[in-house]
């Protein structure tokens, strides 16, 4: 009997091998090639493919809501030429440019209140080429000739419990110490307007305009903490 050839066994199997004669990588010599089981098909759970789709849904209604959002406009009034703070606004002050509602970040004011802009006092400089925001404008500059702007800060129990807003006209009365003797005359006051008040988590913070010679005064009394505020009248 001939010795087998190169290429297969003593049985006369085939042997799977390089062209150069040797097994190919993974296969042990002398074992017969046998094909790798084909990987089976992944499956898709069917409450995925569900969550897929609904996500490009929502995608597409979140985009057509955009898009129409950015389609709507409103007219509002620009400053054409400039303003120095204190100066008075006039009509040749104010141009109009179209901006999209909502797009921007902005507070504006919308060109059908030119007439009340007009005669306003302009709060800071206003630079040519910017859009007006009401802030930008005052009725008249604080604090006023002769006058200064002093803050006091309160506590809850330093002011009375209704709201207080920009021109009140209030006092500020010097207090005795927690547990001192009540003053034998009147105790003293400083009479002011609220410019405006802000919430803290003590209480307020009131800005108030009085007189350039009362406020060292009401500053003082203000840093002791021995202050109460009262309200004469609203607005």
């Amino acid at each position: 009997m001939a010795p087998p050839g190169r290429g297969t066994t003593a049985t006369g199997g085939a042997v799977a091998a390089a062209s150069n004669g040797h097994p190919t990588a993974g296969q042990i010599p002398g074992q017969p090639h046998r094909p790798l089981p084909k990987p089976l098909p992944r499956r898709r759970r069917p409450a995925t493919i569900a969550l897929a789709v609904a996500m490009i849904a929502l995608g597409g209604l979140t985009g057509a809501w955009l898009l129409s959002r950015s389609g709507e406009t409103q007219t509002v009034l620009v400053v054409a030429e400039s303003v120095a703070r204190g100066e008075a606004v006039t009509a040749t002050d104010l141009t109009t440019t179209v901006l999209p509602v909502g797009v921007l970040n902005l507070r504006t004011v919308p060109s059908t209140s030119l007439d009340e802009v007009v005669g306003a006092v302009a709060a800071a400089d206003l630079v040519a080429g910017t859009v007006l925001t009401p802030d930008s404008i005052t009725e008249e500059l604080v604090p006023g000739p002769g006058n200064s702007v002093v803050g006091v800060a309160l506590t809850w129990t330093q002011m009375p419990g209704q709201p207080i807003g920009s021109g009140d006209h209030v006092r500020f009365v010097a207090t005795p110490p927690v547990g001192g003797e009540m003053p034998a005359g009147d105790p003293e006051t400083i009479e002011a307007v609220v410019v405006n008040a802000q919430a803290t988590d003590a209480g307020w913070l009131v800005n108030v305009e009085l007189p350039t010679s009362s406020a060292p005064q009401l500053a003082a009394l203000a840093g002791t903490t021995r202050i109460a505020l009262v309200i004469d009248t609203v607005g």
